[in-house]
């Protein structure tokens, strides 16, 4: 399960977009000692006709780019398989001037034995970042059967930050605190921290909302109670909101634009920049010609229809993506 190169796999993805590339954007390296932090789920596991039809992925990776200060350094993916984990790298790498791998490759399909699903991936840039250990996948059990979370340790090329990375994809389900008592102390665990160089981050779909109470889907107050699961990130084990910590006044805007977050980054060490992609379904013309315009993309099978226009170039999933940029804890005089 070592790197796997995006090359060899992509034959559709070269067919159909081969003539829509631009110039790769210039975005510079992160500076040493920091990474670029990218979480996102994309709709790309559970429906092959999707996946073989893979425009939201390029428009994902022309948007990330647009929206980032610095290349992105490391991908945490949700909601993908083989082939949209390799459609990624190859995308990420024709919208920049860096070349991306699979760090972490999830199965041919996210269905795995005794009912489990996997469907987590992880994506680095090989220029800025190396695999130091291949990972491999944590599982969590619920009521609806278990689910495996990618999780591997990179490392930067120059700088020598270490980052040990989770992509989660919890389930939805009532047994929330289980899986955050597995989840929450894993990296640290996993891999113990050799030097003050060591920033984990755990980041993903966790399928439940920060605040406690009120309407689960569509509020989330900058000073709200926090349910149990965030604070045992937060509180026991130190981790950081990226979001809450460098760019909280998103969080009333959130209210504003669309539901509350369930798309989280959470890093020790120093949070220097982070923010989601808040508002990207409001370019559209309305929430019903967003709902359409996901039909296109997703279900390209069950309609003569193809997106154009805005839609085919604009939509990527049904999620926002959240970026962070993290370094190593301030030394301690």
């Amino acid at each position: 399960m070592g790197a796997a190169t995006a090359s060899g796999l992509l034959a559709t993805a070269d067919s159909v977009l081969a003539n829509e590339q631009e110039e790769p954007s210039a975005l510079n390296e992160s500076p040493p000692g920091k990474a670029l932090i990218v979480d996102a789920n994309l709709l790309e596991a559970f429906r092959k006709p999707d996946v073989e039809h893979p425009q939201d992925m390029r428009n994902f990776a022309r948007r990330l780019v647009s929206k980032v200060p610095y290349a992105p350094d490391i991908l945490l993916l949700q909601e993908v398989r083989e082939k949209s984990t390799h459609n990624v790298a190859q995308f990420m790498s024709e919208e920049t001037e860096y070349t991306y791998e699979v760090a972490v490759e999830p199965p041919v399909h996210p269905w795995i034995p005794e009912g489990a699903k996997n469907d987590t991936g992880i994506v680095y840039n090989t220029d800025t970042m190396h695999v130091e250990d291949d990972g491999g996948f944590m599982r969590t059990t619920s009521g609806n059967g278990g689910k495996d979370h990618a999780y591997a340790l990179l490392k930067e090329n120059r700088g020598g930050l270490r980052v040990p990375a989770l992509s989660i994809h919890w389930p939805h389900g009532s047994d929330v605190m289980e899986r955050a008592k597995k989840t929450a102390p894993f990296l640290l665990d996993k891999y113990p921290s050799p030097s003050d160089q060591n920033v984990p981050v755990i980041a993903g779909d966790f399928n439940v909302k920060r605040c406690h109470g009120g309407d689960s889907w569509k509020w989330e107050a900058r000073d709200c109670e926090p349910n149990k699961w965030y604070s045992l990130f937060t509180q026991k084990y130190n981790y950081s909101d990226v979001v809450l910590t460098s760019n909280p006044q998103e969080i009333p805007r959130a209210q504003e634009l669309e539901r509350a977050r369930i798309d989280f980054i959470f890093a020790q060490g120093r949070i220097f920049d982070g923010a989601s992609d808040l508002g990207w379904k409001s370019e559209f013309e309305s929430r019903e010609a967003f709902k359409e315009c996901k039909r296109l993309h997703t279900y390209p099978d069950e309609t003569e229809e193809e997106p154009t226009g805005f839609c085919k170039t604009a939509f990527y999933t049904d999620h926002r993506f959240v970026w962070g940029l993290v370094g190593a804890p301030e030394d301690e005089e």
